[in-house]
């Protein structure tokens, strides 16, 4: 006979303490690894065409996030890794069928749309920590809110859009958290530059509102020459290092200069060398950014098809790293890298661990989300159990006090008392294995009905659920652990 609810928490209160089980990010990423773009043909895709790859940094193994039709492959600036969601996000379109838009796609490869605009193609795309996603879109800055709604970044008086003639010509754009503002680079033209010299890379920052919803004054705007070639060298790629600094790969179009790495302070904007590449050793790179897994710089040499990481001050050929396949075979250079980075208060900081109890249908049940935690959203981080019974109801059971391992009712309970208890929650389809519950746990974050949940705290919980024919008629999930983001 299942337990009541009553009871059931009273078994829960006297279970003593167990050591939790390792973990396993949320995503499914991994941090340190590196994920390209390309228009193919390129291998490790089924077809040797276009889609999104991975790239273990250390050991130069490769496999197929997704693969995707040629025209919608992500360029430069169009894909980018976003901690708060946990998820690469990409503009284009995974299928044929899809609509274009910003999407989301897991280490699964599980794709998610954000939001779809026909009109055109996002650029520039810059997540910040608090769930806004910028991106340049035909001539202004759009940004999306936490909850996935799109919104035009204003000028200071937030009566009109922001707009600037450079706008439509920057290649990287970053958001800064230190300095709450966006971190645009751009080669110089008329347009672009501050002093009017076009030999020259040129940095921008825009500082926003408290809200973020605004550009607010002053602007600030830094230029460094590394040579005379001009509006060749063109910011080809970008990079954050351990220190904050923004790493920028200059390529100089084949001119017959040398390719050099830029390091970026976004507080001052100040600009310096950080490594040179020996143009005379026929190494010609093209897109890059930083590896914190190798503590290096790395852009692509497209003509040995290959990765090369720089240390900062390094010169010549870097060292390389030949990959499971070689990089852009074909000659079609790969359209945009990025880094999957480390925890933080994010979506990326949740991690599942224990082992779910096997249903009276053989199903796993396994917890997933979406979002991330956070105290002042009020809603978008939804805690979600797949693989439970159908139509059966049940309840997600949490604690503060740490995660455990303990033997209870046929299963494992994963955290420590003292466990508090969410309102019931059915969901699912016809058949066994289909049963799925769902909450939103910022809008728990968001009330004061249980003190300890203060931004900064860690929660660990799991699902339990009615299953009449397993032993004391209930499931199990396994668990997660997060922190509470402010």
């Amino acid at each position: 006979m299942s337990l009541t609810i009553r009871t059931l928490l009273c078994s829960l209160l006297a279970l003593g303490v167990a050591a939790p089980l390792a973990t396993t990010q949320s995503g499914g990423f991994t941090s340190g690894d590196l994920y390209f773009s390309i228009l193919g043909p390129q291998q490790p895709f089924p077809d040797g065409g276009s889609g999104i790859a991975r790239v273990d940094p250390m050991t130069g193994a490769m496999s197929v996030l997704l693969d995707m039709p040629a025209n919608s492959t992500p360029n430069n600036g169009s894909m980018v890794y976003d901690a708060f969601r946990d998820r690469i996000l990409f503009a284009g379109f995974p299928t044929l069928a899809s609509p274009l838009g910003t999407w989301a796609v897991d280490a699964a490869g599980t794709c998610t749309l954000l939001h779809s605009d026909n009109n055109g193609w996002p650029a520039l795309i810059s997540p910040a920590p608090s769930g806004q996603v910028y991106y340049r879109f035909i001539g202004s800055i759009r940004y999306l809110d936490a909850t996935n709604v799109e919104h035009t970044l204003m000028n200071s008086s937030g009566l009109a859009a922001y707009t600037a003639p450079w706008l439509s010509i920057a290649t990287t754009m970053s958001y800064d958290a230190p300095s709450h503002s966006l971190i645009a680079s751009i080669f110089g033209t008329s347009s672009s530059t501050c002093s009017g010299n076009l030999n020259v890379v040129v940095v921008r920052k825009l500082p926003l509102s408290a809200d973020g919803s605004r550009v607010i004054g002053p602007e600030s705007c830094n230029e460094l020459q590394i040579n005379n070639i001009g509006n060749f060298n063109v910011p080809c790629g970008l990079g954050r290092m351990p220190n904050g600094h923004l790493i920028l790969p200059i390529d100089p179009n084949s001119s017959g200069i040398d390719p050099v790495f830029l390091e970026v302070d976004p507080a001052s904007l100040a600009m310096s060398i950080y490594a040179v590449v020996d143009h005379a050793q026929n190494i010609s790179l093209k897109f890059g950014g930083y590896s914190t897994a190798r503590n290096a710089a790395f852009d692509v040499d497209i003509g040995a098809h290959l990765l090369r990481f720089f240390a900062a001050g390094g010169t010549g050929a870097g060292t390389a790293l030949t990959t499971a396949f070689p990089i852009s075979p074909g000659g079609n250079t790969p359209m945009a890298w990025m880094e999957i980075a480390g925890a933080g208060c994010s979506a990326n900081n949740i991690s599942t661990y224990c082992t779910a109890k096997v249903s009276s249908h053989g199903c796993v049940p396994w917890v997933a989300t979406l979002g991330a935690p956070s105290k002042t959203l009020g809603s978008g981080f939804t805690i979600r159990a797949n693989s439970t019974e159908a139509g059966k109801p049940g309840i997600f059971l949490y604690s503060t006090s740490g995660a455990a391992a303990t033997v209870f009712q046929g299963g494992l309970l994963c955290i420590q008392p003292s466990i508090k208890r969410l309102a019931a929650v059915t969901g699912g389809g016809p058949g066994a294995c289909t049963g799925m519950l769902s909450l939103d746990f910022n809008s728990v974050l968001a009330s004061t009905t249980n003190p300890a949940l203060i931004a900064g705290a860690q929660v660990w919980g799991q699902f339990w659920f009615r299953d009449p024919p397993a032993t004391a008629g209930s499931g199990l999930s396994n668990a997660l652990t997060f922190h509470i983001c402010p």
